[in-house]
């Protein structure tokens, strides 16, 4: 076999991969307007533009005619305050202590907009397009992709429907995969504290993934010790969603 087709053959999976982004992002730019930015992916309705915050109003936030809003709406407003401390926020979201449990997006896209109110709304829209991209390079080497296998695999998975709704409507959901994956492969490496951290965090995008803890769990199963380690690890990792929720109980 001559050295070029060798190197053909090494590169068909990085090259297939970036096929998969190239067209990704091409689906992904079709929503972006030139006024609204990414905005469209919010999925605001008229009702939700009627009864939002004074700032959804104030920027350009894309609103679907007719009653078809999502979560995504509820998020947005968030990220323009979120250490909730406007009380703009209680009536304009349909159910606020359960919204603003899930605030690392919102937090996430304050921070990265510099909190200036005129780039909040298109970060926070925007945020799961990059978000997108770190969860495939990250699966990329969790897998590894190594043969058609596990490219299929990899492919099946940042393709999958529940990831590309999560960017379709501005969710919480991507945020807390990426960092439920990245936590389970810092534990493979025997970073257990930055596992546990990342963790922990990923909580504040969306409870139900802290049940991934059991992935940072460690034997031998037959021994009491490593149960209250484990017992110790689940702690520590729901310690920051329930200092936050107690947080917001007094919020609202």
């Amino acid at each position: 076999m001559s050295v070029s087709w060798q190197r053909l053959l090494r590169w068909r999976l990085p090259a297939a991969g970036l096929l998969v982004v190239a067209t990704f992002a091409v689906l992904t730019g079709r929503f972006w307007h030139p006024h609204y930015g990414f905005t469209k992916f919010v999925q605001l309705d008229e009702a939700d533009h009627r009864s939002a915050i004074s700032e959804v109003r104030a920027h350009p936030v894309f609103a679907y005619p007719g009653f078809n809003g999502y979560d995504g709406a509820a998020y947005l407003q968030l990220a323009f305050h979120p250490l909730l401390d406007s009380p703009e926020l209680k009536p304009a979201l349909d159910n606020f202590a359960y919204r603003a449990r899930r605030i690392l997006g919102s937090a996430l896209a304050w921070v990265l907009a510099g909190g200036q109110p005129d780039r909040i709304a298109g970060t926070y829209a925007a945020l799961n397009l990059g978000v997108w991209l770190a969860f495939a390079v990250l699966l990329w080497r969790v897998l590894p992709v190594t043969d058609a296998r596990s490219w299929a695999a990899w492919a099946g998975v940042v393709l999958s429907a529940g990831v590309l709704h999560s960017v379709r409507l501005a969710l919480t959901d991507l945020i807390a995969a990426t960092l439920a994956t990245a936590a389970i492969w810092l534990s493979e490496m025997s970073r257990t504290r930055g596992a546990l951290g990342v963790l922990a965090l990923a909580g504040l995008a969306r409870e139900t993934v802290l049940a991934a803890v059991v992935a940072l769990w460690r034997g031998p199963w037959l021994s009491p010790r490593p149960w209250v380690r484990n017992a110790g690890r689940t702690a520590l990792v729901a310690l920051p969603l329930l200092g936050w929720m107690f947080y917001v109980r007094q919020q609202a």
